[in-house]
């Protein structure tokens, strides 16, 4: 299909982006926290499976297939080939590790030679800090909701969380003295995301139900089904959303009518 995409490395579009200023005195004599380290909000997180990942730097064995993105389905595991320049591009490998996915593989490998000197290694499970917010903290970025790279919509989510996320703290901003509002706010956030979450797992089992009939697959389908049911418990333990998103800017949803 016709497409256009620009693709970065681990901490490349980090490297090109401007310097942030930091804030030298907290606004009103408040301090609100924004956390993307897991440590700090002293709340655990919930993994919906196991399945480690790897990619690698390739060469592209085929000149006519430089615009050319693969993805192949084995029986413990898949592969994601994506273009990155002429002639080269990464492999994704999630399952079994790569060298043994490559291995087994009948498409994708007749079209690429690795040329990493060392894989990375992580993990690609979905996952999620069970409490994504409370009193002047709000968690957000990977290490707060993960979402699997099957689904390829890891970059749209980041970027809603950031508005939403923005959006958030600007209303705590606006209701320094009203304390229950904050919370009503930041409570807003939590379920939000864990909303995006369900959501997602839903859609992951969609591909993972018809990646395979093997074993592997099962287990994924599985785990993913136990984690739509736990963020499905945790939904219906919190009131309805209460706000809307209207630009950049978070209202009260009967004022926003």
């Amino acid at each position: 299909m016709p497409h256009s995409g620009v693709t970065f490395g681990a901490g490349e579009l980090s490297r090109q982006l401007p310097p942030v200023q930091s804030i030298k005195e907290p606004l009103a004599g408040e301090v609100f926290s924004v956390r993307s380290d897991s440590t700090g909000t002293n709340t655990p997180l919930k993994y919906f499976g196991r399945r480690s990942g790897s990619a690698a730097s390739v060469r592209l064995l085929r000149a006519d297939e430089n615009d050319a993105c693969w993805i192949e389905a084995l029986d413990r595991g898949w592969l994601f080939l994506i273009p990155t320049s002429h002639g080269r591009g990464w492999l994704l490998g999630v399952g079994d590790e790569l060298s043994e996915l490559i291995g087994r593989s009948r498409y994708i490998s007749r079209r690429v030679e690795i040329v990493s000197k060392k894989e990375e290694i992580f993990e690609t499970a979905p996952r999620i800090l069970s409490q994504l917010s409370g009193p002047g903290w709000l968690a957000c970025g990977a290490n707060a909701i993960a979402f699997d790279p099957l689904c390829g919509d890891g970059a749209g989510q980041a970027a809603r969380e950031a508005i939403l996320g923005a959006a958030v703290i600007q209303a705590v901003a606006e209701r320094r003295q009203l304390k229950h509002e904050q919370t009503a706010v930041l409570l807003h956030y939590h379920s939000m995301l864990l909303a995006s979450m369900r959501r997602h797992l839903r859609i992951c089992a969609q591909f993972y139900d018809t990646g395979g009939r093997g074993e592997w697959w099962r287990e994924q389908v599985e785990t993913l089904a136990l984690g739509f049911e736990w963020c499905t418990e945790r939904l219906t333990e919190l009131s309805e959303p209460q706000y809307e998103l209207h630009g950049l800017r978070l209202y009260p949803r009967a004022r926003a009518a």
